[in-house]
């Protein structure tokens, strides 16, 4: 009976010190598992970081250019509306000289006024010539505005390519390292054949545990990387729209601001033109009337010189 015993306590021992190892590299095991998982957050915070500064640092480029852009459209306006003041004031003066020579003599105004509308009229093609070269640099503009937008959703498609391919082999490296771990515990669990049961329920409990966790967070993450690129279509439509919007918005105003200067130079000639018609008749008839005068005098005294020398030699 005494050998019993010790047999009996040995047995126990060796039970004991069995679970207790198989305690040890269950937790080693978890805590291992967690570090691991801790460690695949934490580079999924750090990438979605650095793709969130890269994107705000391509907006704040983007903007940039566009700023530059649109300050460089409106040095340009400002410059041809200073020539184009300039040469209205030119004009203006070439008309009063023309009209004070048109008084002097009327040839030679006739002359000098189909001379300036000839200029009038190569103005006026010069004009429309820039005004179509202006809407050609537009639409260049607009079309390689476009073509670096392709661009840049291009590059972002092919990052998230890359991103989803990454995230696979995580998963799958993932999963090869849990089946070889899972093969390791059953084949130590047929060799525990006390402890079997106990041990096969709680690896259930606590694989079903792990399980539903990875999907979850495996859904989190879905779902936060579907609602952040729906963020960014969204904010993306949202400024191409705006953008667009203000271009035509630029177009509609400086196209009605050089409308509005061509009507008012053409009224300008109309009524330059008007008086310079109103002025040439009024002289042709001042001139009329007084060569009319002229002869009515000469007839009435012709006529009198007559009346006198007839009665003359009718006297005589």
């Amino acid at each position: 009976r005494e050998e019993w015993r010790r047999e009996w306590r040995r047995r126990a021992g060796t039970k004991l010190q069995s679970a207790w190892r198989g305690h040890s590299g269950r937790r080693l095991a978890r805590e291992e598992e967690m570090y691991q998982a801790l460690e695949l957050d934490e580079y999924a915070v750090t990438k979605l970081q650095s793709c969130f500064r890269g994107h705000v640092g391509r907006n704040k480029f983007r903007a940039r250019r566009k700023q530059q852009a649109i300050d460089k459209i409106l040095s340009s306006a400002a410059k041809l509306q200073a020539v184009y003041r300039g040469h209205l004031a030119r004009l203006e003066a070439n008309a009063e000289r023309e009209l004070q020579m048109a008084e002097i003599e009327f040839e030679a105004a006739l002359r000098i006024q189909a001379v300036l509308r000839g200029h009038w009229g190569r103005q006026v093609e010069r004009f429309r010539r820039r005004h179509w070269l202006a809407n050609r640099l537009q639409r260049t503009y607009r079309g390689h505005i476009a073509r670096l937008d392709v661009m840049v959703l291009r590059r972002f498609n092919a990052a998230n390519k890359l991103q989803s391919v990454y995230r696979g082999h995580v998963s799958r490296r993932f999963m090869v390292h849990h089946r070889q771990v899972v093969a390791i515990i059953r084949l130590h669990e047929w060799e525990q054949a006390c402890a079997l049961k106990l041990q096969a329920v709680y690896r259930g409990h606590l694989g079903r545990y792990l399980g539903l966790s990875l999907i979850r967070q495996t859904r989190s993450a879905l779902r936060l990387q579907a609602t952040y690129r729906g963020h960014l279509d969204r904010s993306r439509l949202r400024q191409s729209l705006a953008e667009e919007y203000a271009a035509v918005q630029i177009q509609r105003v400086y196209k009605g601001h050089v409308g509005r200067l061509v009507m008012d130079h053409v009224a300008t000639l109309v009524t330059q033109w008007r008086a310079a018609l109103k002025l040439q008749r009024v002289t042709r008839g001042h001139f009329v009337r007084r060569g009319l005068a002229q002869s009515r005098i000469r007839l009435r005294a012709a006529q009198v010189l007559s009346r006198v020398y007839r009665g003359h030699l009718a006297r005589v």
